[in-house]
């Protein structure tokens, strides 16, 4: 199976949290997704921690 996967976790640190994997065809379509998710999260307040890829 190829493409790109995009792996999300949420929750609180220090407990057992959420994880989604979502799968794409192209890596241009998982890095938009991924770049709308981050959008979305700094307009709530949040900031970005980590990002890593290859």
């Amino acid at each position: 199976m190829g493409g790109w996967s995009l792996s999300k976790e949420s929750g609180y640190q220090g407990s057992s949290g959420k994880t989604s994997r979502h799968h794409f065809d192209s890596h241009e379509n998982a890095m938009e997704s991924m770049l709308q998710l981050r959008d979305k999260h700094i307009k709530r307040g949040y900031y970005v921690a980590f990002v890593q890829g290859q």
